[in-house]
């Protein structure tokens, strides 16, 4: 069936893409004499804070998808010690292979805390996985708006260190007032933001509810990075954030026909902004880096998970929307992938930007994944009862898994 073949392919490519990381730039030379002793030697489990969100995030895929991928196996000790077991082999045997990779450092911590990450995404998957062999439809509908606004959070919110120190905060007010500097960039991030969470809580809950439940999570979302280190708060945040919840506002007055094209037009205007800010060309262009994921994987992992992390979002939110749409999200994706490539090469006339081949890649495989979770979900229902065929009803440009809501 389509639910048995999708995820173990998803895990092939995720493996490929963990060993890919794991070994870039894959500038090979021999081995340190004693490199393998030192390796299972050293215990220490706490490195930076950007390696260990690294390292979880890296295998909450292979958790989730792990848990899929075993379609035979019921019980949940069997599926999950196979989930960990391949996870351990994979995490192992990369930290073993960046021996002979100068650049990289290996560490047992790694592996200890891609472990975590396998846990993190392989609890909630089984519960979902359970759910889902009893409504598919019913499951996906209000789960992909979950995770994109859970993304949404995880993207703001990173690292993800809370703390009740009341000269954070006061540092925090500080710099606003002291430095109160407003990136056009950003800020354009920031409204398309707040116009995709409201058409997902819209989705979740009605459009009426949407506006005042999107206030709230705007609020929420403003107010906690006074409480989170590594955060740096402007006024381009709680700006972009005010914009981007008033248009929504506005959006719910518009006929249901227009809402999807609305937010898609909004969201793609965003990323183009900041793509392409603060504006400033150049008359020689800089070089390309055809290496995918080059960007990614140099300079600070915390700032490139972000920036990753809330790009992921903003694709998935533009291709969840098409296919809303009725609109094919493969050739949908390629057509996003397409302007997002052109972005990065005019890229190469910005001051201070880098062009690589990242981001187009990230769009094809969100696009992969959500035709995926779509093609599962309307899979044909394999039960032992007969199943009375019935017509299902024509598609609602503007769909809400809350009954009764407009």
């Amino acid at each position: 069936s389509n639910f048995e073949g999708t995820p173990m392919r998803t895990l092939a490519l995720i493996g490929f893409l963990i060993f890919y990381g794991s070994l870039y730039p894959f500038n090979f030379t021999p081995a340190p004499p004693g490199a393998l002793a030192r390796l299972f030697s050293n215990w220490q489990l706490f490195t930076s804070r950007g390696d260990l969100l690294g390292n979880i995030g890296l295998f909450v895929p292979w958790g989730i998808a792990g848990m899929l991928a075993v379609p035979n196996t019921r019980t949940l000790l069997k599926t999950g010690a196979l989930t960990f077991l391949g996870g351990l082999t994979v995490a192992l045997v990369a930290q073993i292979a960046q021996i002979w990779v100068s650049t990289r450092d290996a560490a047992l911590a790694d592996v200890f805390w891609n472990l975590v990450g396998i846990g993190l995404g392989a609890i909630p998957t089984r519960y979902l996985a359970q759910r889902f062999h009893k409504s598919p439809k019913n499951t996906v509908a209000w789960t992909v708006p979950v995770v994109f606004l859970g993304g949404l959070v995880v993207s703001q919110w990173l690292p993800l260190i809370p703390s009740l120190d009341l000269q954070l905060v006061k540092d925090q007010f500080k710099s606003l007032i002291t430095n109160p500097s407003v990136s056009i960039g950003t800020f354009a991030i920031q409204a398309g933001t707040a116009v995709l969470a409201g058409y997902l809580i819209g989705v979740l809950h009605g459009k009426r509810s949407s506006v005042i439940l999107l206030g709230l999570f705007v609020l929420t979302l403003t107010c906690g990075k006074f409480f989170l280190h590594g955060i740096r708060v402007d006024l381009s945040t709680p700006f972009g954030m005010a914009t981007g919840t008033a248009l929504w506002w506005i959006l719910t007055k518009t006929p249901s026909t227009k809402v999807n094209t609305a937010v898609m037009l909004t969201l793609i205007s965003a990323y183009t902004i900041n793509a392409l800010s603060p504006f400033n060309f150049q008359s020689e262009p800089t070089t390309v880096s055809w290496l995918p994921f080059s960007a990614l994987l140099e300079g600070s992992m915390l700032a490139n998970t972000r920036a990753m992390m809330s790009n992921l979002v903003l694709f998935g939110g533009l291709l969840y929307i098409g296919a809303n749409s009725a609109a094919r999200v493969i050739p949908l994706s390629f057509a996003l992938a397409f302007w997002v490539l052109l972005l990065e090469l005019l890229q190469t006339m910005l001051v201070g930007r880098t062009s690589d081949m990242t981001e187009p890649l990230l769009v094809l495989l969100v696009g992969y994944l959500l035709n995926a979770v779509q093609r599962v979900s309307t899979a044909p229902v394999e039960s032992n009862q007969k199943i009375v065929p019935s017509s299902p009803p024509p598609p609602t440009p503007y769909k809400s898994v809350h009954p009764g809501a407009a």
